[in-house]
């Protein structure tokens, strides 16, 4: 019997990068799928994107990052209409709002099934003392709580996230998962040699939160003492609340101690071109861009923060280091920089091993599919 499912997300590229494979497994294990994205997201290539894997595509009115009540509560209404015309049998949603109206929507309609999946907690539980993100944090958490207990089970990416959810009594005896991230296509991504040129890469939104102003100052410090060694920076600029303006960054790029490449469709040859991975995030669910470049077979240089650390087997296949310090983002890269070829084509081939091991996407992807059935 063929199972109606609606994936709800608040970005179409991230659905197609990052949900694409599970979509096509979903239509190959019999599901009828529609996938749910904000109107300012949808374009006709997007549109295309979907329809070739099998799946149909709506609309609502969603702005992801904004605090607007009254947007959020036509968002709201519209998800549930949505609902109501397509009369699913399952849901998956990923990120805050999707997942928070998701649950409201369906309330205690018991002929649905609702498998929140949190990707990683995001700004408002970023630990700083602001008020914003204190106020943020506060409403997230009261909202979740209240939405989730629709929830049939919740998966999570790491198990830090889960605890951390069971602690606030967020999900009091809910059925929880964790999954390894949202896995990575090892085909898409496949094994490459390491370059001779010492190029360090990051690939993230341009939010603070991901660690970017640390990584440039970082390329700065060790541009003034090794003027060979390149830094490369390439991504977007995000309405995020800690999101950066192109002024923070332009010094960097005017001095040239980091390479900014812009937004990039395909991250391939970039990572291809690089010989380090650098990711000095402050919390993730699982870093997908890590994944990648593990896939690439690259060293990775990341913190020893929820997510991240999971990538990291801390002087086998990278270095892990702590949030917000710079000082330490430094001795990594020197330390990177110092080690001979055998020791770098150690940890880049402890990469691939690594992915290989926990985070092939048919595996992550058979892995949800299992839970969604059950």
């Amino acid at each position: 019997m063929t199972k109606r499912l609606i994936i709800v997300s608040n970005s179409s590229s991230s659905v197609i990068n990052f949900r694409g494979q599970l979509i096509k497994q979903l239509i190959n294990e019999n599901f009828k799928v529609l996938v749910i994205v904000p109107k300012n997201e949808f374009t006709t290539d997007f549109e295309n994107k979907i329809l070739k894997l099998g799946a149909s595509v709506s609309t609502i009115p969603l702005d992801r990052a904004g605090l607007n009540p009254m947007r959020d509560f036509i968002s709201f209404l519209a998800l549930k209409s949505e609902f109501k015309k397509f009369k699913p049998d399952i849901i998956l949603s990923y990120t805050s709002k999707p997942i928070i109206y998701s649950g409201f929507a369906i309330k205690n309609n018991t002929n649905i099934k609702f498998f929140p999946n949190l990707t990683g907690l995001g700004y408002g539980f970023t630990e700083e003392l602001k008020l914003k993100r204190i106020i943020i944090n506060f409403i997230l958490k009261k909202l979740y709580k209240l939405s989730l207990k629709f929830s049939s089970a919740i998966i999570f990416q790491n198990p830090d996230d889960e605890s951390l959810f069971n602690d606030l009594n967020i999900i009091k005896n809910k059925k929880t998962f964790v999954v390894n991230g949202s896995g990575v296509d090892l085909n898409f991504y496949s094994p490459k040699s390491l370059p001779s040129k010492p190029i360090f890469l990051m690939l993230s939104r341009l939010v603070a939160d991901k660690g970017v102003i640390e990584y440039c100052e970082a390329a700065k410090e060790i541009r003034s003492k090794f003027p060979d060694v390149e830094f490369q920076l390439a991504g977007s600029f995000d309405k995020n609340p800690s999101g950066l303006k192109y002024n923070q960054i332009k010094p960097f790029i005017e001095s040239k101690d980091i390479n900014y490449l812009g937004y990039l469709n395909d991250v391939r040859n970039a990572l291809i071109k690089c010989k380090f991975y650098v990711l000095p995030s402050y919390r993730e669910g699982t870093p997908r861009s890590v994944l990648e470049a593990m896939s690439i077979g690259r060293p990775i240089i990341t913190t020893d923060t929820v997510g991240c650390k999971e990538t990291v087997v801390n002087g086998v296949n990278g270095l892990l280091v702590p949030i917000k310090d710079k000082k330490s983002l430094v001795i990594a890269i020197k330390r990177m920089l110092e080690y001979d070829e055998k020791k770098i084509n150690h940890m880049a081939s402890e990469s691939i091993r690594l992915v290989k091991e926990k985070y092939d996407v048919i595996k992550v992807n058979q892995n949800i599919i299992q839970i969604i059935k059950n």
